[in-house]
């Protein structure tokens, strides 16, 4: 009886945290969301939510997850497993226009300041976890400019500034400057995504569907509203399988090795990139181990990605990617909930031989 107790505890608690993931209150969203959390219960209740748990998950579903880690300068005698499949990227993304930003501060063509007049139009209301309304909340005159675009793409993981920059940058400019990058697919706007699996467009025509619908919203601001309603229509399975199709895409390594980039260089060029990615450093307790971190992260559902650099107090430079994909939405809801994976990507930033852990925790 006990066990059951728990096993129904555990299982509501995914269930709430399943109903804000997708901002499921309204009636009949809560109930899909219930209905996809019991379809896809495969821990039968429980959450993940502590290292060893995640670890031994990720040992029993290796086709789930992507890892790249290394420790700076010495890439080949890193653990790379799946690193250079491109997968579903989520916000992770975010770190390529943050990139090609860098570059037109360094050279002047933008200003911190530059006005950006249509970023509300690129808004679709409830898909972004509040993202936007926070980042207008918190920032002095809202985002309006490039610099304010640039902290709330990053540090509120903000998909309509992610999208005013996207378009700032132009997308031949960007499909050819990401090349310049490394390995790295230029990626397409965030809210086309969305608006193009409202149309059912597959991974093929996603590029273009994807920019031509993001470019409507911007000259038509009516537009974002009645699209954000009609998405938050889509069943919780629908919005899963848009992730894992449509979503932009790219390899642990690849990205990986541009958080490496935007560290290693420490001329002003990536200053504006290390001053957002650093966010983790305000917390007394990442202080006591490290005295750089920078990342970022990225949720969507099935999807959780995460991207970082490390200096520890020894001098130690690591960077990693973990890439979690096509996961089980009661699994991947109580992950969002638990950050349990984050306890994983602490064991890799602080091991001091990375290879034998994951040798232990994996067997690989």
């Amino acid at each position: 009886m006990t066990s059951l107790r728990w096993k129904v505890a555990g299982l509501v608690s995914v269930l709430l945290v399943a109903a804000l993931a997708v901002g499921a209150w309204k009636a009949r969203r809560l109930i899909d969301a219930v209905a996809e959390v019991l379809a896809t219960d495969e821990l039968e209740g429980k959450q993940l939510t502590t290292a060893d748990e995640v670890w031994a998950y990720l040992r029993a579903h290796p086709e789930r997850y992507a890892l790249a880690v290394w420790d700076v300068g010495d890439e080949a005698n890193g653990v790379f497993l799946d690193a250079d499949a491109d997968w579903p990227l989520a916000s992770t993304v975010k770190v390529v226009p943050l990139a090609l930003a860098c570059h037109r501060l360094e050279q002047g063509t933008w200003t911190s300041d530059r006005p950006l007049p249509n970023v509300e139009h690129f808004y679709l209301p409830g898909t972004d976890g509040n993202a936007h309304p926070k980042a207008r909340a918190a920032l002095d005159g809202g985002v309006a400019t490039v610099g304010a675009a640039l902290t709330a793409m990053i540090q509120f993981s903000d998909n309509a500034a992610t999208d005013v920059l996207l378009f700032e940058i132009g997308r031949e400019s960007l499909e050819s400057e990401t090349a310049e990058l490394g390995a790295l697919r230029a990626p397409h706007p965030l809210t086309g995504t969305l608006l193009a699996s409202l149309e059912g467009a597959d991974g093929g025509v996603v590029d273009d569907r994807a920019w031509a619908l993001a470019s409507a919203l911007k000259e038509d601001s009516s537009r974002a509203e009645v699209m954000a309603e009609a998405f938050a229509a889509r069943r919780v399975r629908e919005q899963s399988v848009m992730a894992s199709t449509l979503d932009n895409r790219g390899s642990a390594r690849a990205f990986a090795r541009l958080l490496e980039r935007f560290f290693v260089d420490e001329t002003q060029r990536y200053a504006p990139a290390r001053e957002r990615l650093s966010w983790p450093m305000r917390f007394a307790s990442n202080q006591e181990h490290f005295v750089r971190w920078g990342t970022k992260g990225g949720a969507l559902p099935g999807t959780l990605t995460s991207a970082h650099f490390v200096e520890q107090k020894n001098g130690r430079r690591r960077v990693l990617a973990l890439f979690l994909h096509d996961l089980p939405f009661a699994t991947w809801a109580g992950l969002a909930n638990s950050y349990a994976q984050q306890k994983v990507e602490l064991e890799l930033l602080l091991a001091d031989d990375v290879r034998a852990l994951v040798q232990q925790r994996l067997g690989r």
